[in-house]
């Protein structure tokens, strides 16, 4: 959240949404809207590219989440991540591959996470995920909203270690088209045309489709990672975990994306964050919106 800074140790802070923060560090949120964020296991709050320790190969911390919504009941999914690829995760001393969690209307939850992590870790992440069980969506007009719903998440990423980052340590995507789409020059998205390109809500397994990339900060050239998860187990990309790619700026690339199948309709999306390896400089998160995959064997989706 941005906003106000107070220069007199205890004020309460109000930011230009209406979301006060009060000198205990308690927040009372503006409606329609959240928070996220991390602490470490000493309660200090970890700001995104800051450094978390590691003891022992374990990380330790706890992500807190809060929103001040009018739905009377709405389910999340964290996710962790380490060098972007996903991870199992403790919470009071069970394993998770992903953690489920509800909230309703004006409400927040605070979750103690233990991560094991390599010695040559380097950066963690989580995801916060809108709704992960949806399995039916459309592009008619009494659904639209709950598809636009799922075009957003909450994420944040810290360092484990002094990394210094090397590009030529990592292979880059090469299989970036261009192509010439006036007036848009930011986030990511599905589509089955080129031509025609519309919101993708549902398509068949083993489809080749379209994945429509632009700078999310218009006008600045930049490096992203792409990271995508079928039923929010993470996914291969062309046979890789992620890819890694460079968006020049001012320009718009279309990436050939084969589909995973499927035996059942299972939920898949795409995500793109910006300056993967360089946090502390405050990239942007972008992601597709939603799309069913339906299983071919059952004639298909339209």
């Amino acid at each position: 959240m941005e906003g106000q800074v107070s220069d007199k140790e205890g004020d309460t802070v109000m930011l230009p949404d209406g979301t006060i923060v009060q000198s205990d560090g308690t927040i009372k949120l503006a409606v329609n809207s959240y928070y996220s964020g991390m602490c470490d296991d000493s309660g200090h709050i970890v700001r995104n590219g800051d450094t978390l320790a590691v003891e022992n190969g374990v990380v330790s911390g706890t992500v807190e989440f809060g929103q001040n919504i009018l739905r009377e009941k709405t389910e999340y999914v964290l996710i962790v991540l380490v060098d972007y690829k996903k991870e199992s995760f403790f919470v009071e001393g069970d394993t998770y591959s992903d953690y489920r969690f509800t909230l309703a209307k004006e409400d927040s939850i605070k979750i103690d996470i233990d991560v094991e992590v390599s010695e040559d870790a380097k950066i963690l992440t989580y995801l916060i995920i809108y709704e992960p069980q949806l399995r039916e969506l459309t592009w008619e007009i009494e659904g639209r909203d709950e598809l636009y719903s799922t075009s957003g998440y909450f994420a944040e990423s810290y360092y484990l270690n002094e990394y210094q980052y090397d590009e030529t340590d990592y292979e880059f995507c090469e299989d970036l088209n261009t192509i010439d789409i006036y007036g848009q020059h930011a986030g990511i998205y599905m589509t089955k045309d080129l031509e025609k390109r519309t919101i993708m809500p549902n398509c068949n397994g083993g489809d080749n489709v379209k994945l429509i990339l632009g700078n999310v900060r218009e006008g600045v050239g930049s490096t992203y990672v792409m990271i995508a998860f079928l039923d929010w187990e993470q996914s291969a990309i062309e046979g890789e975990p992620y890819k890694l790619v460079k968006l020049e700026k001012d320009k718009i690339f279309y990436f050939d994306l084969t589909v995973p199948e499927v035996e059942e309709a299972t939920p898949y999306q795409v995500f793109l964050i910006q300056n993967p390896f360089h946090p502390f400089q405050l990239g942007e998160y972008s992601v597709t919106s939603r799309t069913i995959i339906h299983p071919k064997e059952n004639g298909g989706k339209k």
